[in-house]
């Protein structure tokens, strides 16, 4: 393995000045459940490895009165092992439980999640979903940017030198709503997806469609909402025909490629359903019989 320094930071102030002084071969540790594996690999050599585990406002969870916020660098086990802090997000609960095996969950972090800008990371086309928003943070600022705009294309997030992600900021739902996510892998366990869909929806008290956000993962480079499907469920009863018509709507906006997990025609073809899964769980969340 490449030698490389070390240094575990304390502070956010600490851990932006470190990176600032190397920008152009660092990497930030969180959970290292991703680094570690590319640097065995070689397909990182980072000169400087800066550990950001330590800084306290990395480790806070907390439910606002508005908001769920969830530190950069919590273990995804200790999230959904909070009683109750998921109750509202049964779709975030399900990509959380479905990050490798219970050792990896025990170090892997939401912000690793996000920050290693893979195509097939599960947090990502739920919190897109949710429409959260990750705090970039240095030294001496912070700024919010959607998640959506975060990951550029893959393995790249759009922060700048000495930035990392110090937390991420959920909107709670609203009236009558319920959230989902849905992947489908090779393997049972221990996979990454080949198609994966976030959904988000809110409904009027008879059941009309009042606001829905779908949000694709491995069928893009990155991020991306199915706006063709979203717009049709919009003012739309949440029944059978909605369900079928918006699956059907949601290729219009995936561009999938062929590599060695699956074709680019299999990904289409599995979309749709995927999508029709993902919708139904949220009518079965929201008591509707579909």
């Amino acid at each position: 393995m490449h030698d490389f320094d070390y240094i575990k930071a304390k502070s956010i102030d600490q851990a932006s000045t470190a990176l600032l002084d190397q920008p152009t071969n660092s990497s930030i540790l969180a959970g290292g459940t991703d680094l570690v594996d590319q640097m065995r690999r070689g397909v990182k050599t980072p000169d400087l490895i800066v550990d950001i585990k330590s800084i306290p406002e990395l480790q806070r969870v907390a439910l606002k009165e508005n908001a769920l916020i969830l530190g950069g660098g919590v273990p995804v086990s200790r999230i959904y092992n909070q009683q109750g802090i998921l109750s509202e997000f049964p779709g975030l609960e399900t990509s959380l439980r479905l990050i490798g095996s219970i050792q990896i969950q025990n170090r892997a972090t939401i912000a690793g999640n996000i920050g290693n800008a893979s195509p097939s990371a599960d947090l990502v086309p739920i919190l897109v979903a949710l429409e959260s928003k990750a705090t970039i943070a240095t030294g001496n600022s912070k700024r919010e940017i959607e998640i959506e705009k975060l990951i550029t294309e893959p393995g790249i997030i759009a922060t700048e030198p000495g930035e990392l992600i110090e937390n991420i900021n959920i909107p709670l739902p609203k009236g009558k709503s319920t959230n989902s996510y849905l992947r489908f892998t090779p393997r049972a366990e221990m996979d990454i997806a080949v198609v994966s869909l976030g959904v988000s929806i809110e409904l009027e008290p008879d059941a009309t469609i009042v606001h829905c956000k779908i949000a694709l993962g491995a069928v893009t480079p990155k991020p991306i909402r199915a706006l063709d499907a979203e717009q049709y469920m919009l003012g739309k009863r949440l029944n059978i025909e909605t369900v079928k018509e918006a699956a059907f709507l949601i290729n219009q906006s995936a561009a999938p490629i062929s590599d060695i997990r699956a074709s680019a025609q299999y990904r289409l073809e599995l979309l749709p359903v995927i999508g029709e899964r993902a919708i139904r769980s949220c009518a079965i969340n929201l008591g509707i019989s579909l």
